[in-house]
């Protein structure tokens, strides 16, 4: 319940970059995922999980995603 807005606002702010939208919304929803993931592990409750996934997706570098970036 805590990330179904920021998820679609994720994936729109990428799939304008790619004239095939397929590819930056599966990526942006993997980055989305990891993301959450790290940001659900310290949160309190629904509240605290929405700002966390902010400040994860801002956090998020190139081993973080190689680290935990899940496609299936």
């Amino acid at each position: 319940p805590a990330s179904g807005c920021p998820a679609v606002a994720w994936v729109g702010a990428c799939v304008v970059v790619e004239p095939d939208p397929l590819r930056p919304a599966a990526s942006a929803l993997a980055i989305f995922g990891r993301a959450a993931r790290r940001a659900a592990a310290g949160a309190a409750g629904p509240g605290t999980l929405r700002v966390r996934i902010v400040d994860q997706l801002a956090a998020l570098d190139e081993r973080a995603l190689g680290a935990g970036v899940r496609i299936a």
